[in-house]
């Protein structure tokens, strides 16, 4: 019984050191020290924080991050563009305490051509614009396409918010999607 009890808390021990270790190396902490270190508290400030220290692909090409985690994208500068900079946004929001959703803006063709974010503050939608820097403009503001109707898509999803909490989930998925970061 004795050597029973030994061996389970040494599971429980090596299982909460395990959660320790991917939380603490996780794109959420990372993102919660750039809320402390930045004093961001609102989407407000969050917005200005991506728009002033992230280049989008307006500013310079570095081609599509496709499945690039949070993290990976403000720690190496990358232009983002027009859903990374919603994407980020969303996130930061998120972690603040506010509901979030991207929005995606489909042309008559029925292809999404633009995304942007927006957030639930004081029971009202704020529309963020990233890539056109744009605070609450019409959709139809800036597109260069026959535009149709937005699109709405909760983010981030519940699976979102488990990979980004755990390092080592995060690690697994782009590794399985052969993605950076």
């Amino acid at each position: 019984m004795h050597r029973r009890k030994i061996k389970f808390l040494s599971y429980l021990g090596l299982m909460i050191t395990l959660v320790l270790f991917n939380w603490y190396f996780s794109d959420y902490a990372y993102l919660r020290g750039i809320i402390s270190d930045h004093q961001l508290e609102n989407p407000d400030d969050i917005y200005e924080f991506i728009i002033n220290e992230t280049p989008s692909t307006r500013e310079k090409n570095t081609g599509s991050c496709l499945y690039c985690s949070p993290q990976y994208l403000l720690e190496e500068n990358l232009a983002l563009s027009c859903d990374e900079g919603a994407i980020l946004i969303a996130h930061l929001s998120y972690l603040l305490g506010y509901e979030s959703r991207l929005v995606d803006l489909i042309g008559t063709d029925g292809i999404a051509h633009h995304t942007l974010v927006e957030v639930h503050v004081d029971n009202t939608w704020q529309r963020y614009d990233y890539l056109f820097e744009r605070k609450n403009s019409p959709y139809t503001t800036d597109v260069n396409f026959e535009f149709s109707h937005p699109s709405y898509r909760a983010f981030p999803k519940w699976y979102n918010k488990l990979i980004y909490n755990f390092y080592g989930l995060k690690y697994l998925a782009v590794k399985l999607r052969g993605a950076r970061g």
